[in-house]
Protein backbone atom coordinates (compact mmCIF):
# COMPACT_ATOMS: atom_id res chain seq x y z
CA UNK A 1 0.00 0.00 0.00
CA UNK A 2 1.31 3.45 -0.96
CA UNK A 3 1.70 5.98 1.82
CA UNK A 4 -0.15 9.27 1.47
CA UNK A 5 1.67 12.60 1.69
CA UNK A 6 0.16 13.31 5.11
CA UNK A 7 1.57 10.05 6.46
CA UNK A 8 4.97 10.79 4.90
CA UNK A 9 4.92 14.36 6.19
CA UNK A 10 4.25 13.16 9.73
CA UNK A 11 7.16 10.71 9.46
CA UNK A 12 9.51 13.51 8.36
CA UNK A 13 8.22 15.87 11.06
CA UNK A 14 8.90 13.20 13.69
CA UNK A 15 12.42 12.71 12.33
CA UNK A 16 13.22 16.45 12.49
CA UNK A 17 11.63 16.83 15.96
CA UNK A 18 13.62 13.87 17.31
CA UNK A 19 16.86 15.38 16.01
CA UNK A 20 16.11 18.61 17.88
CA UNK A 21 15.41 16.56 21.00
CA UNK A 22 18.83 14.91 20.56
CA UNK A 23 20.31 18.42 20.55
CA UNK A 24 18.64 19.00 23.96
CA UNK A 25 15.86 21.26 22.71
CA UNK A 26 12.42 21.19 24.30
CA UNK A 27 10.12 20.36 21.39
CA UNK A 28 6.40 20.85 20.83
CA UNK A 29 4.90 19.15 17.82
CA UNK A 30 1.49 19.66 16.24
CA UNK A 31 -0.56 16.50 16.59
CA UNK A 32 -2.61 15.16 13.70
CA UNK A 33 -6.28 14.34 14.22
CA UNK A 34 -7.88 11.75 11.98
CA UNK A 35 -11.28 12.87 10.68
CA UNK A 36 -13.82 11.35 8.34
CA UNK A 37 -14.96 13.79 5.65
CA UNK A 38 -17.23 12.74 2.77
CA UNK A 39 -16.54 9.07 3.37
CA UNK A 40 -12.74 9.45 3.45
CA UNK A 41 -10.38 9.65 6.40
CA UNK A 42 -7.96 12.57 6.38
CA UNK A 43 -5.43 13.89 8.88
CA UNK A 44 -5.97 17.42 10.11
CA UNK A 45 -3.28 19.26 12.03
CA UNK A 46 -3.59 22.74 13.48
CA UNK A 47 -0.28 24.50 12.86
CA UNK A 48 0.82 27.03 15.46
CA UNK A 49 1.51 30.34 13.70
CA UNK A 50 2.34 28.31 10.59
CA UNK A 51 4.74 25.90 12.31
CA UNK A 52 4.58 22.11 12.69
CA UNK A 53 7.37 22.07 15.27
CA UNK A 54 8.49 24.58 17.88
CA UNK A 55 11.90 24.01 19.46
CA UNK A 56 13.30 25.95 22.42
CA UNK A 57 16.61 25.77 24.24
CA UNK A 58 17.73 28.03 27.09
CA UNK A 59 19.76 30.96 25.80
CA UNK A 60 18.77 30.33 22.17
CA UNK A 61 16.14 31.81 19.89
CA UNK A 62 12.88 29.89 19.53
CA UNK A 63 12.98 27.80 16.35
CA UNK A 64 9.70 27.65 14.40
CA UNK A 65 9.83 24.83 11.86
CA UNK A 66 7.58 23.87 8.96
CA UNK A 67 8.37 20.47 7.38
CA UNK A 68 6.82 19.70 4.02
CA UNK A 69 7.11 17.20 1.21
CA UNK A 70 7.77 18.45 -2.29
CA UNK A 71 8.42 21.95 -3.54
CA UNK A 72 5.99 24.05 -1.50
CA UNK A 73 8.46 26.66 -0.22
CA UNK A 74 6.51 29.75 -1.36
CA UNK A 75 3.23 28.47 0.11
CA UNK A 76 4.83 27.56 3.45
CA UNK A 77 6.86 30.79 3.61
CA UNK A 78 3.71 32.84 2.95
CA UNK A 79 1.96 30.99 5.78
CA UNK A 80 4.71 32.05 8.20
CA UNK A 81 4.88 35.62 6.93
CA UNK A 82 1.14 36.29 7.18
CA UNK A 83 1.69 36.50 10.95
CA UNK A 84 3.29 39.83 11.81
CA UNK A 85 4.75 38.76 15.14
CA UNK A 86 8.31 37.60 14.31
CA UNK A 87 11.39 39.21 15.80
CA UNK A 88 14.77 38.04 14.49
CA UNK A 89 16.24 38.67 17.91
CA UNK A 90 14.01 35.99 19.46
CA UNK A 91 12.75 33.77 16.61
CA UNK A 92 14.20 31.60 13.83
CA UNK A 93 11.81 30.58 11.06
CA UNK A 94 12.83 27.51 9.09
CA UNK A 95 11.13 25.61 6.27
CA UNK A 96 12.48 22.13 5.59
CA UNK A 97 11.60 20.45 2.31
CA UNK A 98 11.77 16.65 2.20
CA UNK A 99 11.93 15.80 -1.49
CA UNK A 100 11.64 12.17 -2.47
CA UNK A 101 13.46 11.02 -5.57
CA UNK A 102 13.47 7.60 -7.17
CA UNK A 103 16.44 6.37 -5.17
CA UNK A 104 16.92 8.85 -2.36
CA UNK A 105 15.46 11.55 -0.18
CA UNK A 106 16.84 15.10 -0.34
CA UNK A 107 16.47 17.64 2.45
CA UNK A 108 16.53 21.34 1.65
CA UNK A 109 16.45 23.91 4.42
CA UNK A 110 15.42 27.56 4.14
CA UNK A 111 15.70 30.16 6.87
CA UNK A 112 14.14 33.60 7.09
CA UNK A 113 16.87 36.17 6.47
CA UNK A 114 16.98 39.12 8.85
CA UNK A 115 18.37 41.40 6.11
CA UNK A 116 15.86 40.74 3.34
CA UNK A 117 12.93 39.20 5.23
CA UNK A 118 12.86 36.42 2.62
CA UNK A 119 13.57 32.72 2.98
CA UNK A 120 17.08 31.84 1.82
CA UNK A 121 18.45 28.39 1.15
CA UNK A 122 20.98 27.28 3.72
CA UNK A 123 23.43 24.44 4.07
CA UNK A 124 22.86 24.20 7.82
CA UNK A 125 22.89 20.44 8.12
CA UNK A 126 23.07 20.94 11.90
CA UNK A 127 19.30 20.84 11.68
CA UNK A 128 19.60 17.13 11.01
CA UNK A 129 23.00 16.24 12.50
CA UNK A 130 23.59 12.85 10.90
CA UNK A 131 21.80 13.57 7.65
CA UNK A 132 24.65 12.51 5.36
CA UNK A 133 25.28 9.18 7.07
CA UNK A 134 21.65 8.36 7.89
CA UNK A 135 19.87 5.89 5.66
CA UNK A 136 16.81 8.01 5.01
CA UNK A 137 14.82 5.18 3.47
CA UNK A 138 14.48 3.71 6.96
CA UNK A 139 13.05 6.71 8.79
Amino acid sequence: MRKGTSQKGTKYENFVANNFRLMKYTVHQVKQNRRRIRGRFINIGEDILGADIIAKKKGRRTVWIQVTTGYQLKKKADTFLKFDCWTHLYDRLIVILAIEGEASLKWKTYELSSETNEFKGTDNWWLIPDIKSHNLKHI
